[in-house]
């Protein structure tokens, strides 16, 4: 079991980004009594989280380090993708839901890659991506976008073009 110390920022399932400011024992209605919690605070949402130290039903893992994020932004060019697709709506968010369950920053990257290729193809031919795709493709870029920003130390706003900017970089150094 790995315990997370006071101020260290973890991801937090599909919460995103949350800081460890304290641990409890709480006193409330519906939580087992003398059980240690972590009281989580989302960086990017308002509230706080109760988390269970022992045995957490939500995916925790520490946010990843500045050299781990700039390693997968060089990645970004190089992860290639094949748009899912499918009729039914429900066998769609399986997809999604299945891929963002794997908590992997490279897997984030698959689904913005995949729903932009997914959103040229329809533009292509008068048409637009389905609303499950959209609300996925925004899940995965709140909660890479959001660890980005820990670990690079940017605003979270700046992300998208600091990808962009070394992505396209990264193609005139490949051209040359």
């Amino acid at each position: 079991m790995v315990v997370f110390a006071k101020g260290t920022k973890i991801m937090y399932g599909n919460t995103g980004v949350c800081e460890v400011v304290d641990y409890t024992t709480p006193n409330l209605p519906g939580m087992p009594r003398g059980t240690k919690y972590y009281v989580l605070r989302p960086l990017f949402q308002s509230g706080t989280i109760y988390c269970p130290v022992e045995q957490p039903k939500v995916f925790m893992r520490p946010v990843m380090s500045r050299e781990e994020a700039e390693e997968l932004v060089a990645l970004i060019p190089t992860i290639s993708v094949e748009p899912f697709h499918t009729g039914r709506l429900q066998e769609l968010s399986e997809h999604y839901r299945s891929i963002i369950g794997t908590h992997s920053t490279t897997d984030l990257v698959e689904i913005i890659k995949s729903v932009y290729s997914k959103k040229r193809e329809a533009e292509a031919a008068g048409r637009r991506v389905s609303q499950m795709d959209d609300r996925y493709m925004k899940l995965a870029e709140e909660l890479l976008h959001g660890e980005l920003s820990v670990a690079l130390e940017i605003p979270k706003e700046e992300v998208r073009e600091y990808i962009r900017q070394r992505v396209k970089a990264a193609e005139a150094a490949n051209t040359k």
